[in-house]
């Protein structure tokens, strides 16, 4: 059949009722053929259908569904069911509405693969996004990398954690305000470990920068504890010439031989004992001298005493 020159419409019955229809259309317009029917148009094959399209497959009902019967694929109202295997090599065009069969319609293969693979999050509206990559996992690293972490639950950590935080960890605390304590580093110039010790307690402080380490323990440190004396009462010289010499305000320390210079006035009120006394000045004993010997130019000072009452007794006659 002929519509027009160049444009025809051949059908063709072979071997045991082998047909064929073909359109030809010499001007090279799409030649289109087009079954129209009042009612229910029905292809039975005894065999496989096939459809072989240049293009896209458009299965396009007004209304109702468009559904593959013998238990292969349903598509109903846009949700596919009862299908056992669905194979392509590729997938053109979008897929709308919701999708569901059985768990092997979807193969999951393991990577180890060093690449940065943006990791895919459901928008609450039936669509998959990712974000450029800025949210992404590397299989071969074990590497998840977040722009931002925010955790509202406990977060447990099972490795050694290495923080580049070249600020600062800022502490909220129980109440969200305008108040947070932060915690930082100088930064370093060496690798330093650092403790918490075995124990409860508070954090002590430093009020001033420092590069020195406090090299007292614990428990030389707890000797102060309990003392009632004052800054002034403690502050103890004991280095350079101050050693074994008197100097204001400052606790006496003896040198190595354990003495001590300087003294200006020495009050007693109990007794002096010595095992031997020089004295460059003057002494001024107000009371009773009591002594088992004492000695006055070179002489014991009992043997001058009977010496000047023999001649006191002798003069007297």
């Amino acid at each position: 059949m002929t519509g027009s020159s160049g444009d025809t419409f051949t059908t063709t019955v072979g071997t045991n009722g082998a047909t064929s229809l073909v359109t030809v259309d010499t001007a090279g317009a799409a030649g289109h053929l087009t079954i129209t029917a009042d009612g229910t148009v029905d292809i039975n094959s005894a065999g496989v259908l096939t459809l072989d399209s240049g293009a896209a497959i458009n299965i396009e009902p007004a209304s109702g569904s468009a559904i593959l019967l013998d238990g292969t694929i349903s598509v109903d109202a846009g949700v596919v069911t009862g299908a056992t295997s669905i194979t392509s090599t590729a997938f053109v065009g979008d897929i709308t509405g919701d999708v569901t069969g059985n768990a092997d319609t979807v193969t999951v293969t393991d990577s180890t693969a060093n690449t940065n693979f943006p990791v895919v999050f459901h928008n609450e509206s039936n669509g998959l996004l990712d974000d450029t990559g800025a949210l992404r996992y590397n299989p071969s690293t074990g590497e998840l990398l977040v722009p931002k972490l925010t955790v509202a639950g406990t977060t447990t950590t099972a490795d050694t954690v290495t923080m580049q935080a070249a600020n600062a960890v800022v502490f909220e605390g129980a109440t969200a305000d305008a108040h947070e304590t932060t915690l930082s580093i100088v930064d370093p110039t060496g690798d330093h470990t650092q403790y918490l010790i075995n124990q409860g307690g508070y954090i002590p402080v430093l009020a001033a920068v420092t590069t020195t380490a406090i090299t007292s323990t614990p428990a030389e440190l707890n000797i102060l504890d309990g003392v009632t004396s004052t800054a002034t009462e403690l502050n103890y010289n004991d280095t350079g010439s101050a050693v074994g010499t008197v100097v204001a305000s400052k606790t006496v320390t003896v040198d190595a031989n354990k003495d001590v210079a300087s003294f200006r006035n020495i009050t007693l009120t109990g007794e002096l004992d010595a095992a031997t006394g020089d004295f460059s000045g003057d002494v001024d004993v107000d009371g009773t001298l009591e002594a088992d010997a004492i000695t006055v130019n070179g002489a014991t000072l009992n043997s001058v005493i009977a010496d000047e009452a023999t001649a006191l007794a002798i003069a007297l006659g």
